[in-house]
């Protein structure tokens, strides 16, 4: 644009706001945003029940006892706005909505990349511009999203094996912007154009800090907007603790139409000391609404591995969460739709936290909720009896 045309889009008065596009410097692939991410194959395997390999962390928040009920997400789908996906792994290739048989894959309604030349001139990713079919780059997104839906026939590591999942790729070799997000964001309102292929849940494991353009309020009429139809929007509360006020950037900061997971270890049952805090600086709200496991989390890699030792964060702890409402809308479709009742229920039915001895924001630790466990831990099981709970209310 035009210094004239940008200065005429500002005294619109439909035009709340104009940011620049930042052009972000790319940097060798290692930690990003406290996340390790490595492509090497994780030796580690997860827990054996007679021949179903389960990982851990899926057991630990209740999810196998969902799915002895036969409850195992089928009918729902979830969308990831992450670093693109692997769409061939072996976890994740089956559930692909855009998979029609046959080795044929149809992915205009399932599949968009929001990385493309025009703002994007320096791309250095290992997936071309704009690319057409799924592709990840930097294997984030193909971990994230395997906790969600990840299965095949002997191991399971997602939360909901039977729900179906789409994607955007919304960053370049790990660094995205507000636009890219964006992006992303208008896309799984209507993918292809099309309100009726819209997701049923969406998994977001990312902030968008300063460094990236973002200054607080950029996602907020999205958010709204993707509420108002009634999606699901889960969102990572950051790695910047454990400081109180560390959940900072956006959409986590100001997310009230988006429901916020911090991480926790399972092992330990005790937070993760990178695992964000509020309360938010931003607007003062109290975070996040709950935690789900989030420490060396074993899930899909690019190129059929799997990866676990080396995986922890925020970002390992919402797809959980993402994962668990799959499961409540697929054992209610009377819930469907319904993001405050969800949420209600996520929050009632989470397992108290163990008394944490600081306090954040003017808030105790043995609060809840507080600004470090918010109202507790993730309970899958809890939460799908409630919905069915309100599924007999409602007849």
């Amino acid at each position: 644009l035009t210094p004239l045309q940008i200065r005429n889009l500002a005294l619109s008065s439909r035009v709340q706001k104009i940011n620049y596009n930042f052009n972000i410097q790319r940097v060798a692939l290692g930690v990003s945003d406290g996340e390790e991410l490595n492509f090497t194959q994780d030796a580690n395997l997860p827990h054996s029940t007679g021949t179903l390999q389960v990982e851990e962390s899926l057991r630990k928040i209740g999810a196998d006892k969902v799915w002895n009920k036969g409850i195992k997400g089928g009918g729902i789908v979830v969308a990831g706005q992450d670093t693109g996906v692997d769409a061939r792994h072996e976890s994740l290739v089956q559930s692909y909505r855009g998979n029609r048989g046959r080795r044929k894959q149809v992915h205009r309604f399932s599949w968009f990349d929001a990385i493309d030349r025009q703002y994007n001139p320096n791309e250095t990713s290992k997936c071309p511009f704009s690319s057409s079919v799924p592709c990840d780059d930097n294997a984030h997104g193909t971990h994230t999203l395997g906790t969600v839906v990840g299965s095949t026939s002997t191991r399971v590591i997602g939360v909901a094996p039977d729900a179906q999942w789409i994607a955007c790729r919304n960053m370049d070799a790990g660094f995205g912007s507000a636009l890219t997000y964006l992006r992303c964001f208008d896309f799984f309102f209507a993918p292809g154009g099309n309100p009726k292929m819209r997701p049923h849940v969406m998994n977001n494991s990312w902030g968008c800090p300063k460094e990236e353009g973002c200054q607080g309020n950029e996602f907020d009429e999205a958010l709204a907007n993707l509420k108002k139809v009634g999606v699901f929007v889960v969102v990572s509360a950051g790695n910047e603790g454990p400081g109180c006020g560390t959940m900072s950037s956006p959409p986590a900061a100001n997310a009230l139409d988006a429901f916020t997971v911090g991480a926790y270890n399972h092992r330990t049952n005790r937070i993760a000391s990178f695992s964000s805090r509020g309360p938010s600086p931003l607007n003062g709200r109290m975070g996040p609404d709950l935690v789900a496991p989030g420490v060396s989390i074993t899930s899909a890699l690019p190129g059929g591995g799997y990866g676990g030792s080396m995986w922890s964060g925020t970002s390992m702890a919402g797809p959980h969460v993402a994962g668990v409402v799959a499961l409540m809308w697929s054992a209610n479709p009377a819930l469907i739709g319904k993001v405050d009742v969800t949420a209600d229920i996520l929050r009632k039915t989470a397992d108290r936290p163990q008394v944490v001895g600081d306090t954040c924001g003017g808030v105790s630790g043995s609060a809840v909720p507080n600004n470090t466990y918010g109202y507790g831990y993730v309970n899958a099981e809890k939460a799908v009896n409630s919905a069915l709970a309100y599924q007999k209310r409602k007849k």
